[in-house]
């Protein structure tokens, strides 16, 4: 079935936003299209009827939107590779062998010498989070489209017995699982802020970083050389007093932006948002574009590609206050923090100059050499 939206018949202005919370109405939207004059919207479930219902209600909705603003843009004229390392199987991700795992090294040691500029102490964190540390975060609270819970056999004796027994006659073995207290880690930020519980801090700032696998349920339409569902992350986090928040995630930026230029990129810096869901935290993408809270990082060598490389924060005390951290002056902490999605660097390397570790930036080559 298809449903055919006039575009001067939707509320919202942001197209790309739209199409987003289109696809999590149901598992069977299998297609979004947007032509000059229309929105049209595939559907292959069996309950059209409720299906009809929420669409309307989303494209009727007239969210208070404020348009992102570019805040720097450089224009290089560039003659691109024009491709991106893809999986060997679609299902299974992509792997980085060969000149592109030293790439893949190679950025993650110039966001070490980035991190090593602000004193940040380096730290290794878990791969799971506990329940009780997601609730205090309320990030599947807020983004519950993006969670993922760990499940896991029961450990009896007979269980184990029927996987074995399940697995020999290739059938399911789904009710042999129970699902745990532990989920996949959205990011690493969390962990920083939950070490501090209760505590104030030593200095006007602390700077940490860290880097590790992170994991997102993305929808499928999603999916793409950019973009997936384990992806690694690098953290830069800022806690202090607001001057200090404020002015670490400024220069920070500024840094970024000159790494993005000297390694030959083209793109641009917006203000942005989080993938805020439900309706009742809509207000929350006015509120961090206005505010200019979040700033993105755009790759976008062309008019057919254009994604996020980073992202730089300003969190105010929203998490900080649920951790109850305060400054060494006993006030209410500020936080921030400034994300890189690695493989995302990578492949904006790979599509620019392509897989001949010869023609990538001469730092890299540097980095990559001195091992």
């Amino acid at each position: 079935m298809e449903y055919c939206y006039s575009t001067s018949s939707i509320k919202t202005k942001d197209i790309p936003e739209l199409i987003n919370r289109i696809y999590l109405l149901s598992i069977d939207v299998t297609n979004v299209t947007q032509t000059d004059r229309q929105l049209i919207v595939t559907y292959e479930g069996d309950q059209e009827k409720s299906f009809h219902e929420n669409l309307n209600r989303l494209i009727m909705e007239k969210d208070r939107q404020i348009r992102k603003k570019v805040i720097d843009e450089n224009n290089k004229n560039l003659k691109v590779y024009g491709d991106f390392i893809h999986p060997v199987k679609e299902e299974e991700g992509i792997s980085y062998k060969g000149d592109i795992a030293l790439l893949f090294e190679g950025i993650r040691k110039q966001f070490d010498l980035l991190a090593q500029k602000y004193n940040a102490t380096y730290t290794k964190y878990p791969s799971i989070m506990s329940e009780k540390l997601m609730k205090k975060t309320n990030y599947a609270f807020h983004f519950p489209q993006n969670t993922y819970r760990v499940f896991e056999i029961k450990h009896q004796k007979e269980n184990l017995e029927k996987y074995r027994l399940y697995s020999e006659y290739n059938l399911d073995t789904g009710d042999l699982f129970q699902s745990s207290d532990y989920y996949l880690r959205p990011c690493l930020c969390y962990f920083a802020y939950n070490d501090r519980e209760d505590q104030s801090l030593s200095d006007e700032l602390e700077v940490v970083s860290s880097f590790g696998q992170c994991f997102r349920h993305e929808n499928n339409h999603q999916i793409s050389p950019y973009r997936s569902r384990d992806f690694n992350m690098y953290e830069i986090i800022y806690l202090g007093c607001k001057e200090k928040v404020t002015e670490t995630r400024d220069h920070l930026l500024e840094e970024v932006i000159k790494l993005f230029d000297q390694l030959g990129l083209k793109g641009k810096v917006e203000t942005a948002n989080d993938p805020f869901f439900m309706k009742e935290d809509r207000n929350k993408i006015a509120y961090q574009r206005a505010g200019e809270r979040k700033y993105e990082l755009i790759f976008s060598p062309n008019k057919e590609i254009s994604y996020s490389v980073a992202s730089f924060n300003l969190c105010d005390h929203v998490i900080t206050e649920s951790f109850n951290i305060s400054t060494n002056k006993g006030e209410l902490a500020y936080s921030g923090c400034t994300a890189f999605g690695v493989e995302r660097w990578v492949q904006a390397i790979v599509y620019t100059y392509g897989t001949n570790q010869q023609q990538w930036p001469e730092c890299l080559q540097e980095l990559i050499k001195n091992g």
